[in-house]
């Protein structure tokens, strides 16, 4: 009938075959992600809902974490800045959480000083840092997991790895190339995480706007008006 349609293709998981037949139709589309070679979206980042920053007096029980629904997804990165870093590092305590994982994993990473919780994105609250980790095509294509945000909601810093490379002004002065540089975050910032987390949320707002509510609300609206 002619109303327009806005599609915000959030995981990437329409095909070319359905991307052809919606077109048919007064369809907008939209992806978070800044170099796609899909034809016919455009740039839309997954909004941030809330900037405030939870505030901690003590130290958190554990330096680094992360928390994915199948992390074996990310294997290559997580096993490179997370289980090598348990191992080389092993003053620090280092966790993760994952709805899906084998058992053989589990045992490898129980032997490289990684402690396993219960799948849970609040295993945010009790860390102090994560890793901006990510696949090789998400690096490329210019995405940033929106569970980064979250865990900087609750008061856990994201360190960035030099591989994403279209996010570096965001996260400056937390850029890692290497577990000895991470190493050295996570040793001097632990203290004033959340004065740097509401910094990069101070930047957000003004440097990259197209992450907040408003600017998302304000791309929908002009596409039926």
């Amino acid at each position: 009938m002619g109303i327009p349609i806005v599609i915000f293709d959030r995981g990437f998981s329409l095909t070319e075959k359905e991307v052809n037949w919606v077109k048919k139709f007064n369809v907008y589309l939209f992806e978070p992600a800044l170099n796609s070679d899909r034809k016919g979206f455009n740039y839309l980042p997954e909004w941030i809902h809330n900037f405030e920053v939870r505030i901690d007096d003590e130290d958190r029980e554990y330096d680094l974490a992360y928390s994915s629904h199948n992390i074996e997804y990310y294997v290559k990165e997580f096993e490179k800045w997370f289980k090598d870093y348990a191992r080389l590092f092993p003053n620090k305590k280092v966790s993760f959480s994952s709805f899906e994982i084998s058992d053989f994993k589990l045992e490898e990473y129980k032997n490289n000083n990684l402690i396993n919780l219960q799948y849970n994105q609040s295993i945010f609250d009790s860390a102090a840092f994560t890793a901006a980790i990510d696949t090789k095509k998400s690096y490329e294509i210019g995405y940033f997991n929106p569970v980064n945000f979250l865990a900087m909601n609750r008061g856990c810093l994201p360190l960035l790895p030099f591989e994403h490379k279209y996010f570096h002004g965001m996260f400056n002065g937390l850029i890692m190339k290497d577990l000895k540089e991470m190493d050295y975050y996570v040793s001097l910032y632990g203290r004033v995480k959340d004065i740097i987390i509401q910094e990069i949320f101070d930047r957000i707002k003004t440097d990259w706007p197209e992450f907040t509510v408003d600017y998302a609300a304000s791309v929908i609206r002009s596409c039926y008006e």
